[in-house]
């Protein structure tokens, strides 16, 4: 009987852990330098959504639970105000895990980064993307929905291939 119970506990105990595991939210980490400047996440950015979690497009139109900060230049941690986590897109570098999210600028206008982890591929090296938009609603709409679901273009990205980086998304 107490090889049974024990049993049940181990169960429960891997049953517990398998839930937290799934139930974390995706998040962002790393830095990166580019022509005398450094980008860094501060606190993770996280996508809290529920739903669409690592689909390309998320069409829930919120960005409810999503944080984290963005440190330009090693100034002041600029708040996330929306995230999306994909799994993987068919555009650039189509596998490699991606995290899209914006933040306002101090001159006001709204950023739009995305930041694919392509090392977590064995793609090669990371890869960063902006955009820029002076619209909230816009910018959400475009970490949510991506470039094209958003209006956008493939074009309206910057991209940067990140050779002084460690960004790492975690699923």
């Amino acid at each position: 009987m107490k090889k049974y119970a024990l049993i049940c506990a181990t169960l429960v105990a891997l049953v517990w852990t398998t839930v937290a595991a799934a139930t974390a939210p995706p998040q962002l980490t790393g830095s990166m330098s580019f022509v005398g400047s450094t980008f860094a996440v501060g606190d993770p950015i996280t996508d809290g959504g529920s739903s669409y979690v690592g689909l390309e497009n998320d069409r829930s139109g919120n960005c409810t639970g999503d944080s984290g900060t963005w440190i330009l230049n090693g100034g002041t941690p600029l708040p996330v105000l929306c995230a999306h986590w994909v799994q993987h897109s068919r555009g650039f570098l189509a596998g490699s895990p991606k995290m899209r999210f914006t933040f306002q600028s101090p001159g006001g206008l709204y950023f739009v980064i995305r930041i694919t982890d392509n090392t977590a591929t064995d793609a090669g090296q990371d890869s960063y993307a902006t955009g820029l938009t002076s619209s909230l609603q816009d910018a959400k709409n475009w970490v949510n929905t991506g470039a094209i679901g958003s209006g956008h273009s493939f074009s309206d990205w910057s991209l940067v291939t990140v050779t002084d980086g460690d960004f790492v998304v975690t699923p």
